[in-house]
């Protein structure tokens, strides 16, 4: 499966390969390694690649996020291939669940007029640009956060 269709799946189930949200710092570090940045202490981002990954004072993986850089879009290995891929089009995601029968909505989660789209069965909501290519697909459980 390449990197495009894994992101494709994250979007339809809400996990990336083995990553999921409620997993255990312990358990992130053992599949992704160290990680290329870290905003600090816990609560903390961890950034590998295009792949950020949030989580809370108590170490809980609460937000994980494909944000990327353009039209190439960086998955990690062992998550990815480490390779570039394009960036995936709105038009390839909306194909995409169309024939996974995913119910997607319009929502503006974050900010009133910035739209994101919510895939009901996963909660992942996704961003795109003007041109019409992802810069954002977030799972995300605030629950979790302390």
């Amino acid at each position: 499966m390449g990197d495009v269709e894994k992101v494709f799946e994250f979007a339809g189930t809400g996990r990336l390969g083995s990553l999921t949200v409620g997993a255990s710092v312990c358990e992130v570090l053992g599949i992704m390694g160290t990680p290329d940045g870290v905003t600090g202490e816990l609560p903390a981002i961890c950034a590998y690649g295009d792949l950020q990954l949030g989580f809370s004072g108590d170490g809980i993986l609460w937000h994980l996020a494909v944000e990327p850089s353009g039209l190439a879009m960086v998955l990690p290995s062992p998550i990815g291939s480490g390779d570039e891929a394009t960036t995936p089009s709105m038009s390839e995601f909306m194909s995409h669940l169309r024939r996974k029968v995913e119910r997607v909505v319009r929502c503006e989660p974050f900010v009133a007029g910035e739209y994101w789209w919510l895939i009901s069965g996963s909660g992942v909501l996704l961003s795109f640009d003007d041109q019409g290519f992802l810069v954002a697909a977030h799972r995300s459980d605030p629950s979790l956060v302390d």
